[in-house]
Protein backbone atom coordinates (compact mmCIF):
# COMPACT_ATOMS: atom_id res chain seq x y z
CA UNK A 1 0.00 0.00 0.00
CA UNK A 2 1.78 3.50 -1.18
CA UNK A 3 1.31 6.75 1.48
CA UNK A 4 -1.88 8.04 -0.29
CA UNK A 5 -3.23 4.79 0.24
CA UNK A 6 -2.82 4.51 3.83
CA UNK A 7 -3.30 8.57 4.38
CA UNK A 8 -6.87 8.05 3.20
CA UNK A 9 -7.35 5.09 5.52
CA UNK A 10 -6.13 6.64 8.92
CA UNK A 11 -9.63 8.04 9.95
CA UNK A 12 -10.65 4.46 9.37
CA UNK A 13 -7.92 3.23 11.36
CA UNK A 14 -8.15 5.63 14.46
CA UNK A 15 -12.08 4.61 14.23
CA UNK A 16 -11.79 1.08 13.93
CA UNK A 17 -13.09 0.44 11.08
CA UNK A 18 -11.13 -1.03 8.87
CA UNK A 19 -10.45 -4.93 8.66
CA UNK A 20 -7.84 -7.15 10.37
CA UNK A 21 -5.82 -7.64 7.13
CA UNK A 22 -6.12 -3.78 6.60
CA UNK A 23 -5.11 -2.97 10.11
CA UNK A 24 -2.15 -5.21 9.81
CA UNK A 25 -1.38 -3.66 6.24
CA UNK A 26 -1.57 0.20 7.51
CA UNK A 27 0.42 -0.12 11.15
CA UNK A 28 3.07 -2.13 8.73
CA UNK A 29 3.50 0.86 6.56
CA UNK A 30 3.20 3.29 9.44
CA UNK A 31 6.14 1.89 10.96
CA UNK A 32 8.38 2.17 8.49
CA UNK A 33 7.34 5.55 6.91
CA UNK A 34 7.90 8.41 8.81
CA UNK A 35 5.86 10.70 6.57
CA UNK A 36 2.57 8.54 7.23
CA UNK A 37 3.31 7.90 10.93
CA UNK A 38 3.73 11.80 11.50
CA UNK A 39 0.08 12.47 10.00
CA UNK A 40 -1.39 9.74 11.99
CA UNK A 41 0.28 12.20 15.35
CA UNK A 42 -1.56 15.15 13.48
CA UNK A 43 -4.79 13.38 13.26
CA UNK A 44 -4.42 12.01 16.53
CA UNK A 45 -3.73 15.46 17.88
CA UNK A 46 -6.54 16.92 16.26
CA UNK A 47 -9.21 14.16 17.51
CA UNK A 48 -7.65 15.49 21.24
CA UNK A 49 -8.10 19.23 20.68
CA UNK A 50 -11.40 18.53 19.39
CA UNK A 51 -12.18 16.55 22.06
CA UNK A 52 -11.73 19.40 24.55
CA UNK A 53 -14.74 22.29 22.55
CA UNK A 54 -17.60 21.79 24.00
CA UNK A 55 -20.78 20.55 21.99
CA UNK A 56 -23.44 22.27 21.19
CA UNK A 57 -27.33 21.80 21.23
CA UNK A 58 -29.11 21.33 18.17
CA UNK A 59 -31.69 23.13 17.98
CA UNK A 60 -35.73 21.51 17.56
CA UNK A 61 -36.20 20.36 14.43
CA UNK A 62 -32.36 20.77 12.44
CA UNK A 63 -32.32 17.70 11.14
CA UNK A 64 -35.64 17.57 9.50
CA UNK A 65 -35.00 21.03 8.14
CA UNK A 66 -31.69 20.11 7.08
CA UNK A 67 -32.61 17.22 4.72
CA UNK A 68 -35.60 19.78 3.53
CA UNK A 69 -33.03 22.04 2.41
CA UNK A 70 -31.23 19.99 1.15
CA UNK A 71 -33.95 17.85 -0.81
CA UNK A 72 -35.46 21.15 -2.28
CA UNK A 73 -31.59 22.53 -3.77
CA UNK A 74 -31.27 18.65 -5.15
CA UNK A 75 -34.51 19.48 -7.21
CA UNK A 76 -33.92 22.95 -7.55
CA UNK A 77 -30.34 22.10 -9.32
CA UNK A 78 -31.89 19.61 -12.03
CA UNK A 79 -34.83 21.80 -12.55
CA UNK A 80 -35.92 22.52 -16.49
CA UNK A 81 -36.91 26.12 -15.80
CA UNK A 82 -33.75 26.64 -14.04
CA UNK A 83 -32.20 24.74 -17.14
CA UNK A 84 -34.40 26.98 -19.40
CA UNK A 85 -33.81 30.60 -17.74
CA UNK A 86 -30.19 29.54 -18.40
CA UNK A 87 -30.19 29.49 -21.69
CA UNK A 88 -30.14 32.33 -24.38
CA UNK A 89 -32.77 33.92 -26.08
CA UNK A 90 -31.24 32.92 -29.57
CA UNK A 91 -31.20 29.56 -28.89
CA UNK A 92 -34.54 29.79 -27.07
CA UNK A 93 -35.62 31.50 -30.61
CA UNK A 94 -34.06 28.88 -32.70
CA UNK A 95 -35.55 25.31 -30.89
CA UNK A 96 -39.04 27.00 -31.31
CA UNK A 97 -38.21 27.87 -34.61
CA UNK A 98 -37.40 24.41 -35.52
CA UNK A 99 -39.66 22.50 -33.34
CA UNK A 100 -42.78 24.59 -35.09
CA UNK A 101 -40.89 23.60 -38.16
CA UNK A 102 -40.88 19.95 -37.55
CA UNK A 103 -44.41 20.01 -35.93
CA UNK A 104 -45.77 21.68 -39.50
CA UNK A 105 -43.92 19.55 -42.00
CA UNK A 106 -45.00 16.46 -40.27
CA UNK A 107 -48.26 17.58 -39.84
CA UNK A 108 -48.21 18.51 -43.65
CA UNK A 109 -47.02 15.03 -44.95
CA UNK A 110 -49.59 13.12 -42.64
CA UNK A 111 -52.37 15.29 -43.94
CA UNK A 112 -51.55 14.99 -47.83
CA UNK A 113 -52.17 12.33 -50.17
CA UNK A 114 -49.42 10.60 -51.71
CA UNK A 115 -49.10 11.09 -55.58
CA UNK A 116 -49.99 8.09 -57.13
CA UNK A 117 -47.17 6.85 -59.67
CA UNK A 118 -47.00 4.25 -62.52
CA UNK A 119 -44.57 2.20 -63.23
CA UNK A 120 -42.98 2.10 -66.02
CA UNK A 121 -40.75 -1.13 -67.63
CA UNK A 122 -37.36 -0.13 -66.79
CA UNK A 123 -37.83 3.04 -64.95
CA UNK A 124 -36.81 1.93 -61.39
CA UNK A 125 -36.79 -0.66 -58.94
CA UNK A 126 -39.23 -0.58 -55.73
CA UNK A 127 -37.18 -0.80 -52.54
CA UNK A 128 -40.01 0.04 -49.92
CA UNK A 129 -43.64 -0.70 -50.26
CA UNK A 130 -46.16 -0.24 -47.63
CA UNK A 131 -50.16 0.01 -47.26
CA UNK A 132 -51.20 2.36 -44.30
CA UNK A 133 -54.80 3.14 -43.38
CA UNK A 134 -55.49 6.64 -41.70
CA UNK A 135 -59.09 7.17 -40.13
CA UNK A 136 -59.95 8.42 -43.22
CA UNK A 137 -58.44 7.33 -46.28
CA UNK A 138 -56.27 4.47 -47.03
CA UNK A 139 -52.84 4.97 -48.48
CA UNK A 140 -49.95 2.88 -50.57
CA UNK A 141 -46.72 4.13 -50.32
CA UNK A 142 -43.78 3.08 -52.71
CA UNK A 143 -40.01 4.20 -52.98
CA UNK A 144 -38.64 4.04 -56.01
CA UNK A 145 -35.36 4.70 -57.58
CA UNK A 146 -34.63 5.31 -60.69
CA UNK A 147 -32.66 2.94 -62.56
CA UNK A 148 -30.59 4.91 -65.24
CA UNK A 149 -29.47 2.81 -68.18
CA UNK A 150 -31.47 -0.28 -67.53
CA UNK A 151 -34.35 -1.33 -70.46
CA UNK A 152 -35.92 -3.88 -68.31
CA UNK A 153 -37.60 -3.71 -65.00
CA UNK A 154 -36.05 -5.82 -62.22
CA UNK A 155 -39.67 -6.59 -61.15
CA UNK A 156 -40.30 -6.65 -57.23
Amino acid sequence: MNCNEVIDKLNSYLDDELSATEIKIVEGHLSACNKCARELESIQELNSILTLVPSMPVPFGFVKETVRKAVSQRERQYSFADWWRGITFSWKAAACAAALAGLLVGGFIAKSPFRQTQMVAGAGKILFFDNETSLDNSYTTALLVRMEGKDEYDGY
